[in-house]
């Protein structure tokens, strides 16, 4: 929706005893204190669209926009901070790990002692046995290496031929290539996408 002089709405959802509520906010361009357009490129966003909110801080399960009014992430900034912003056992833990070792890729073998750790804790916690662990970061990375394995293992157990993938229609985490393809997406509904 598109009103003059206003920024395209927007929607919060928040599960709240049983019932979803809806918000739309509209917010005018002139509060936000920035141009109609930056030279930002942002996901699943229409590239002629303007920004319609500048989140400024986070504390616990709010957002604050930069005239600092209050809203309830309802969606955990996309599941990313469940645990609420400003969480002080994360900052301290995220810091002390920033020290050590900022960032290491795991390619060809490569690990380090976080991600050892973390992949034992995970794989004591699922009902398998012997189970293994590839850490990714997000969902897309993880349906998109689990294409992949899937396709090694089939050609490698002699069945080269199994290559179908079943998907829901307009499921989630598609941002990858791979998944995205996998998905039936209006370019209606998602102009940059691959409708197959």
């Amino acid at each position: 929706m598109r009103l003059p002089g206003h920024a395209e709405a927007t929607q919060c959802g928040c599960l709240a005893g049983g019932e979803l509520s809806v918000t739309f906010t509209i917010t005018d361009n002139d509060t936000l204190g920035t141009p109609a357009m930056t030279a930002m490129i942002y996901p699943t966003t229409n590239p002629s669209a303007t920004e319609t909110m500048v989140v400024a801080r986070g504390e616990g399960p709010y957002i604050f926009d930069k005239a600092g009014k209050r809203y309830l992430e309802g969606m955990a900034g996309l599941w990313c901070t469940a645990l609420g912003y400003g969480n002080e056992e994360i900052i301290e833990t995220a810091t002390r790990q920033m020290r050590e070792l900022s960032f290491s890729h795991m390619f060809s073998g490569k690990t380090h002692p976080a991600a050892i750790e973390l992949a034992d804790k995970l794989a004591a916690m699922v009902p398998i046995e012997n189970a293994q662990v590839f850490l990714g970061n997000s969902g897309s990375d993880a349906n998109d290496t689990l294409m992949k394995l899937i396709r090694y293992y089939a050609a490698a157990s002699g069945q080269p031929q199994r290559t179908k993938i079943i998907a829901r229609e307009k499921g989630l985490s598609r941002r990858h290539t791979g998944v995205g393809c996998t998905h039936r997406i209006s370019p209606k509904s998602h102009p940059l996408s691959i409708a197959v």
